[in-house]
């Protein structure tokens, strides 16, 4: 029997139930209610549906059974309005029971309805919305028949709801929940609110497992998430290193060829490419992803490396391949507004022997859009061009110049970046406008002549556009002590800094114009007496939630090489 692959893929939010509802009467007297569905569609809760209710202020109502008969909810005793005109608030759940929430390892579809109101003639319609998030994990028709068994584990439980508030207790521990094989096309099951990663382990009805570890995601109330299943070998993607080459081909105009082999077109109209496979570019050079030597070919689609790695990458020069731009050296050219490059790990990566390029990095030359869960680890990034008189040298690790894009949940760990030339060199990037949240650098080495800037983050910030770094750290970088430990050279007053540690050293190596506050010097084991992933992670839970509820961040923890090294969990 023929020995199937399994490949999950796509975790993404495809629908919010209740964030839409008719404006209620502002005049109420008698309980009425409907639900509203995760589809959207308003239904009807089933005639003898019970509710528990609680309803203070103008309306007195404590922990009271309502039963849904003929269009309104009643209760035995009865209740009334106060005679002064109060607000009054109002929670329903339902089911009525919550004193056991899971049964069978499995946990219930809670509903819950809440409302603010004023006493009145009119009645009062409970709207409800569902309480927990819902997962779906679609399986493809080839593999319908196959599966025997699917456990999904969340790594946080449910204790308990408060009837008044709603409000939910969690734990952490971790709760299987085991849906068996009936030949459906998708398995649903309902998950706390939560931002945590969960494992799904498969079983095929040839008793073969494989689980599955999802990237940590923001679960939250009221939404649907969808995952699909696949057989490995039908889905698109690159695979090789002959894949690598090609795509790299066909994707900057190159070569002709079909995209669709490398991945799939989603409902924005964006193509998102697939890494499936760890790849070795040891014997083999590619272009970069989404520029060559004349019409721009900017990336604009999703790069997806599935927690893969790429290993000993020779950096895209012009040097050694004359469809190369003379600016733009790394694996992706140039990353535009639109794009997003996430879950790709770079090893062992370097430059070429005679660097004609100006602008290089690791993941990318330049980028405007998005890099985030990625990493660049044990590399080295060189200008060695000693012809040339160029000053405008730009080295990041992660990538040569930020234009106005993101790095997220991002690392540079063990490099050496050098230049030989005039210019600025960073641990993450070489020249910054925009983003870097979430990040570390640890243990990178700068070379540099003087009249070169190099930072443990960034070797320069733009003149005219913002640089925001926050809840970042540097650590061990070996560079001469004039240099900057996180900047290099700031031109003008245009960064913000935000829960960002570093471990000494100058600050910013020259034209420092803007106050510092929000940066700490980290120079023992602990900070306030609390290891700095500590207080990463409480920057996370705080203003990371509130002030960038677009991104999900990791969660970090002690390193166990080096206790001073904070590393994502």
């Amino acid at each position: 029997m023929k020995q199937i692959q399994l490949f999950l893929y796509i975790l993404s939010v495809i629908l919010l139930a209740g964030c839409s509802s008719e404006d209620l009467p502002s005049v109420h007297k008698t309980l009425a209610g409907n639900i509203l569905s995760r589809s959207n569609d308003k239904e009807t809760l089933p005639e003898g549906s019970q509710i528990l209710l609680n309803a203070y202020g103008g309306l007195s109502i404590v922990d009271k059974t309502f039963t849904y008969n003929n269009g309104t909810w009643t209760n035995d005793n009865g209740h009334g309005w106060k005679e002064a005109e109060e607000t009054t608030y109002i929670t329903a759940l339902y089911p009525h029971d919550i004193s056991n929430l899971y049964n069978e390892g499995a946990l219930k579809d809670v509903l819950i309805a809440q409302d603010t109101l004023t006493q009145g003639e009119k009645d009062v319609t409970l709207t409800f919305r569902h309480l927990f998030a819902s997962f779906t994990l679609n399986v493809d028709e080839t593999l319908v028949d196959k599966i025997k068994s699917i456990q999904l584990t969340s790594p946080q439980r449910v204790e308990s709801i408060s009837p008044v508030t709603g409000d939910i207790t969690l734990s952490d521990i971790a709760t299987p929940t085991i849906l068996q094989g009936n030949g459906s096309n998708s398995y649903t099951f309902i998950i706390p609110p939560m931002e945590e990663s969960i494992t799904l382990n498969i079983t095929l009805d040839n008793e073969i497992s494989q689980s599955y570890k999802l990237q940590r995601h923001s679960f939250k109330s009221g939404f649907v998430y969808e995952c699909g299943l696949r057989d490995w070998n039908t889905v698109p993607g690159i695979r090789s290193v002959g894949d690598l080459i090609e795509f790299s081909k066909i994707i900057n105009k190159k070569k002709e060829g079909d995209l669709s082999k490398y991945g799939e077109i989603q409902a924005d109209g964006r193509m998102l490419y697939r890494l499936l496979a760890d790849i070795d570019l040891k014997e083999a050079n590619i272009l970069p992803i989404g520029y060559y030597n004349g019409p721009s070919v900017i990336f604009s689609d999703i790069f997806d490396g599935q927690g893969h790695t790429i290993s000993n990458l020779t950096i895209p020069d012009k040097s050694i391949n004359e469809n190369v731009h003379k600016d733009y050296a790394g694996l992706f050219g140039y990353i535009g507004e639109e794009g997003i490059v996430k879950n790709l790990h770079i090893i062992n990566a370097k430059t070429a022997t005679k660097t004609i390029c100006t602008h290089i990095g690791g993941i990318a030359a330049e980028n405007e859009g998005i890099i985030q869960n990625c990493s660049i680890q044990d590399s080295n990034f060189k200008y060695s061009n000693p012809t040339s008189e160029e000053t405008g040298i730009r080295i990041g690790a992660v990538c040569a110049k930020l234009t106005n894009g993101s790095i997220i949940n991002t690392n540079s760990s063990n490099n050496e970046i050098e230049t030989e030339n005039s210019g600025a060199i960073g641990g993450i990037i070489g020249e910054s406008c925009g983003k870097i949240i979430n990040c570390y650098t640890y243990s990178n080495t700068f070379i540099a002549p003087n009249g070169a800037y190099a930072g443990g983050i960034a070797g320069t910030v733009s003149t005219t556009n913002q640089l925001k770094i926050a809840n970042c750290y540097v650590l061990h970088y070996k560079a001469p002590s004039n240099w900057g430990a996180i900047i290099g050279l700031l031109k003008s007053n245009t960064i913000t800094f935000d829960n960002v540690f570093y471990n000494g050293g100058t600050l910013i190596a020259q034209n420092l114009s803007t106050n510092t506050p929000n940066i700490y010097l980290y120079k023992q084991l602990s900070y306030n007496e609390k290891h700095i992933s500590i207080h990463l992670n409480e920057w996370i839970k705080t203003t990371g939630k509130s002030n960038y509820p677009e991104f999900v961040f990791n969660q970090w923890t002690k390193s166990e090489s080096d206790p001073f090294h904070a590393i994502f969990q």
